[in-house]
Parts: structure tokens; sequence; C-alpha cells
């Protein structure tokens, strides 16, 4: 990444993949969060430096589907940023130029509005 400097397209690729991986989490009934946590509490202390492929191993064996596997492993070798417009749809997000809007009438606006929402 350094020597071609793609840091950013790595970066937020990955950013967009967790987003669909959380979504489908959370049309199950879990949360990318929750996962998460569960990986970190297994591991207290841990300083073996993971790599992608393990951290994806390791969240589809916890939420017990290889969906984050599958999500990931299409996009692997992609040159470019994740198409997201069809999931951006059915969140209910909407870009105008650079205005964001939301729309709660879309399929998954509850999703969205649920991932948007403050922690307690």
């Amino acid at each position: 990444m350094h020597d071609n400097r793609t840091y950013w397209r790595v970066y937020w690729s990955g950013a967009a993949l967790m987003l669909q991986i959380d979504v489908e989490l959370r049309e199950q009934g879990m949360t990318l969060a929750q996962i998460v946590s569960q990986f970190a509490a297994r591991r207290p202390g841990d300083e073996h430096d993971w790599n992608a492929a393990e951290v994806v191993a390791q969240i589809s064996k916890l939420c017990g589907s290889e969906m984050p596997a599958r999500v990931v492993a299409r996009h692997l070798d992609a040159k470019n940023f994740p198409d997201t417009s069809a999931l951006r749809a059915e969140l209910g997000v909407a870009l105008h130029g650079k205005t964001v809007r939301y729309d709660d009438a879309a399929p998954k606006a509850a999703i969205r509005r649920a991932i948007m929402r403050r922690a307690d």
C-alpha cells in the first residue's frame, strides 16, 4: 500500500465492506459491533498482528455465517471502490452533490437509523 499509495482506497473500501456486513448481520439480529466486541473479549492482551483474512475468518466464525468472508472475497482483488449505490438506496441514503438526503420509506431505513443512532 505504501509503494503505490493506496491507503485511501483500501481504508474506505474496507469501511464500505464492513457497512455491508453490518447491514446483513443486522438483518439476522446481530451487529458488527457485537461481533467485534466478542472478538476482542476473547483475546484480552493479545499482541498478535492479525491480518485481514484472519480477522474476517474470526468474524465469520463468531457470527456463524460465511457471509462476511463472501462479502470480502467478492472485493478482495478489486482495484476500484466497491459500488455502494444499491446498498445506499436500500438504506435510504441519497447523494445530491455535497448534500445527503435520507429516505425513511426506504426498505432498510430502520437499519440505517439503528446504525446512525448514538450509542448509549
